[in-house]
């Protein structure tokens, strides 16, 4: 039998929101983002569709407000 499957992070198996926060947390900081994503919190997040969507989802006024302003390496 010949077989081909494609298949993107959570389809075929709810995998997403495990390898994709020990992926992005190490880079937080460097980026001055003061998140922790747990296993949890990031499930909760991809009920948003949409990666843009997802970080508005954080990026909310107040979130920016208390996290101060941001500046280059």
């Amino acid at each position: 039998m010949n077989a081909l499957v494609f298949d993107c992070d959570g389809v075929l198996a709810d995998t997403e929101k495990y390898g994709q926060p020990a992926r992005v947390q190490p880079d937080l900081p460097r980026v001055r983002l003061p998140v922790e994503w747990s296993v949890e919190e990031y499930g909760r997040r991809l009920k948003i569709g949409g990666g843009k969507e997802r970080m508005a989802s954080l990026l909310t006024p107040e979130f920016v407000a208390a996290a101060g302003p941001a500046h280059g390496p």
